[in-house]
Order: C-alpha cells, then sequence, then structure tokens
C-alpha cells in the first residue's frame, strides 16, 4: 500500500514522557463481525490521517485475518495478534479491554486505552504534559448503576468509588432540555472508552487494581443473579472501584472524549476536538440493508443521523451553543476517502 499517511504533526514538548495509544479487536466467532470491522477500520484510518505522532497499537482478540493485520500494519499500526480472551470475558466481552494493561511500557511512556469506536481528529500528544500519577477518564454517559445494588457493592468489596459529584453527560442535555435541574450522582463513575493510564509502576499498580476488581465485580454479578453490561457497565464498575482505590484520579478534557450529546449541546468547535466516541449503538448499524453492512461509510451515515443529526433537529435552537458536527463527519469520512477504504469484506475473519 502506497503510504498516505499525513505529515506527522510536531510531537509535544514534554519531560521526555510521551503517549501510546491501545486499542482492541475481538475477532472471534460468533462476534457481530462486519460493524466491529467497520469500527476498527475507522478508528485506524482516522488515526493514521490526523494522529499518527502518537503510535498506536492494535491488540486482536482471537483469530486474525492476514489482510485485515497488513492493512493494519501499512497505515503503521503495530499489531499484536492472537491475543488470547481475557477469562473474565465469559461473562462480559468487554473485559477483553484490560489486554490492553498488559505488558506495561516503561516510565517514559503513558498508555492511553481507546476503544475501537473511537475516531481520532487530530493529536493526542499534548496529554503527555498531564501529571505523570494521575488516572485520568471521564464520567459516564448515563447511569449504570442502581443506588441499592452501588451500596451493597461497595459494603460487600468494603471498597468505595472516587470521592466527587457528577451529572452524566445524557442526563445534563435532558434536563436541560425539559427545563428542570439534573439530577445528580455521587462517587465517579468513570466510561472506559479513553483512559489515560498513570506511568510506568503506578500504571503496574491500577492494572492490578482493576483486574482485582473485575474478579471481584464478576463474583458479585454472579451471586447477585446480574447481568454484569446491563446491570453494572461491566469493565466500568471495576473501573470506578480501582479509581476509588488509586486515588490519584482526574477528569479528561472534553476534548479527548467527546460524545453524542456534547455535539447536541455544541459544547466545543469542530477543529477543538481530538478524539470522538461515538459508535457504540447498534441501531443504526442494524438498520443498514445487507449489502451495505461491509460499507464502513454507509455505517457512519446510518449512525450520524440517528445519534447526531436526527437530535440536533430535535433541540430547540436557543440550547444550542454551536453546530460543527457534519465538520467532524466530513473529516472521518475524508481519512476513508483518503486511504480509498468502500468496505471492509475482505478483511472478515
Amino acid at each position: 500500500m502506497e503510504d498516505k499517511r499525513a505529515a506527522a504533526a510536531p510531537a509535544a514538548q514534554t519531560d521526555k514522557v510521551s503517549i501510546v495509544c491501545r486499542t482492541l479487536y475481538d475477532a472471534r466467532r460468533g462476534r457481530p463481525a462486519r460493524r466491529h470491522l467497520c469500527l476498527a477500520v475507522l478508528n485506524a484510518v482516522t488515526w493514521a490521517r490526523y494522529a499518527a505522532d502518537v503510535p498506536l497499537q492494535l491488540r486482536i482478540v482471537g483469530p486474525s485475518n492476514e489482510r485485515f493485520a497488513d492493512f493494519l500494519k501499512d497505515l503503521g499500526i503495530d499489531v499484536v495478534t492472537d491475543v488470547e480472551p481475557h477469562p473474565f470475558a465469559e461473562t462480559a466481552a468487554t473485559y477483553n479491554i484490560l489486554r490492553m494493561l498488559e505488558d506495561i511500557p516503561a516510565s517514559s511512556k503513558r498508555i492511553l486505552m481507546v476503544d475501537n469506536d473511537t475516531v481520532f481528529l487530530q493529536s493526542a500528544a499534548e496529554l503527555a504534559r498531564e501529571p505523570a500519577d494521575l488516572l485520568m477518564a471521564s464520567v459516564a454517559d448515563k447511569r449504570r448503576l442502581d443506588p441499592d445494588v452501588a451500596e451493597q457493592l461497595t459494603s460487600e468489596l468494603d471498597a468505595s468509588f472516587a470521592a466527587g459529584s457528577w451529572v452524566p453527560w445524557h442526563e445534563r442535555f435532558y434536563a436541560r432540555k425539559e427545563g428542570r435541574d439534573p439530577a445528580v450522582e455521587e462517587g465517579l463513575y468513570f466510561n472506559s472508552g479513553v483512559v489515560l493510564l498513570p506511568s510506568g509502576p503506578d500504571a503496574a499498580r491500577l492494572e492490578r487494581l482493576w483486574r482485582d476488581f473485575g474478579e471481584q465485580v464478576t463474583q458479585f454479578a454472579l451471586r447477585q443473579g446480574l447481568n454484569q453490561r446491563r446491570d453494572l457497565g461491566s469493565t466500568q464498575a471495576a473501573l470506578a472501584l480501582a479509581a476509588g482505590q488509586y486515588g490519584r484520579v482526574a477528569q479528561l478534557s472534553l476534548k479527548f472524549h467527546y460524545r453524542p450529546p456534547h455535539f447536541w449541546w455544541g459544547d466545543l468547535r469542530g477543529d477543538e476536538i481530538a478524539i470522538a466516541h461515538l459508535f457504540a449503538s447498534r441501531p443504526p448499524f442494524e438498520a443498514l440493508p445487507a449489502e451495505q453492512r461491509c460499507q464502513p461509510r454507509q455505517f457512519l451515515e446510518s449512525y450520524w443521523e440517528a445519534m447526531v443529526t436526527r437530535e440536533l433537529s430535535d433541540t430547540p435552537a436557543d440550547l444550542v451553543k454551536r453546530n460543527d458536527a457534519e465538520f467532524v463527519r466530513s473529516r472521518i469520512i475524508d481519512a476513508l476517502d483518503h486511504f480509498e477504504i468502500t468496505s471492509v469484506e475482505a478483511f472478515l475473519p
């Protein structure tokens, strides 16, 4: 493949600390392969187009397609193949993200974990300036834990979430739209879609905490007959508890974790967004005709209409600070066009 990567932006000047991005693709049989492949390709081409000054490693769980791995390598991505599923993935597949925490690099590098339903719009290099001992993530878009379940969980595990009050992103938007005060949550609960780990030994300690709490949350769910994904947010409950135990926690700037509710508000200009976390919803993919389910652009268009455009059109104009959603959509399409990606069919496992 011809090297079409944009010239890398100069790396941020730091005290010899740099960022390394990691993401993961689950290629096991029985997984929704076309949707996950579309997501992985959107993540890969936007990184290569706009953010390649920060290295990206993609870990593939299960058997990999050689053509897909070669495509990623040609983009400049470090590909790790045939990664074993995480043991906790039997109860919630999202626990495979803990594979991204293995092989912690030296203290001069920090891992930025990103779900593969994120897209890059500019470099994340400036995150290297953040204090090296901080765990950084964003609060969740909606409440995942019923208060009674949260109280029972923390009591049984003799643990607590990181102290702090927060308002879920969806709640903030709908409360304003409905003219009411938002419901405030206590005890920080993070979305695991974009997480900046501390560096070196602190990262290794956090990995142990997240893994240990993952096992305890899994056992709690089994005892209580709870669905890990629906009732506990799977890895996110364990992350929230690990953050509480770790203690040195701060929230990421919206710039590095922009979600659909932020488009509805217009919180940032399009050219201020570095990472957008967009594509988790299944209905836009399932609404596509079968022949379009291998086409990343059609997936993007269906998603954008359902999750961004439609909500914006239903929002009173005086509540929207600015609408740069089209700017962001165009940037993603430009990356697809730049690398001439029209289908992922050849990459199917």
